[in-house]
């Protein structure tokens, strides 16, 4: 990500409350995602430092009105646009 930063001349993202997404489990179990499947999912993550208890979504189209810009600060911080 800090390379992607460097050579990209920055990183954004957008963000969104989290309170519209499903988490974790929840969000497995509302995408009928087989168990095996997410526990696959969570390994290949886990190998990329990723953290599977962070990771939310959603089932829906989510209005771009609904979501908001974040940048990364020279410190590796998100920041929201305003």
């Amino acid at each position: 990500m800090q390379e992607t930063r460097r050579l990209g001349g920055g990183l954004v993202r957008f963000g969104i409350k989290p309170n519209v997404l499903y988490l974790g489990n929840q969000l497995r179990i509302k995408a009928s995602m087989s168990a095996s499947i997410w526990k696959v999912l969570c390994k290949e993550g886990l190998k990329q430092n990723a953290k599977p208890s962070e990771w939310c979504g959603s089932l829906k189209p989510i209005p771009i009105n609904k979501l908001f810009i974040e940048v990364m600060n020279k410190d590796f911080v998100w920041e929201k646009v305003s």
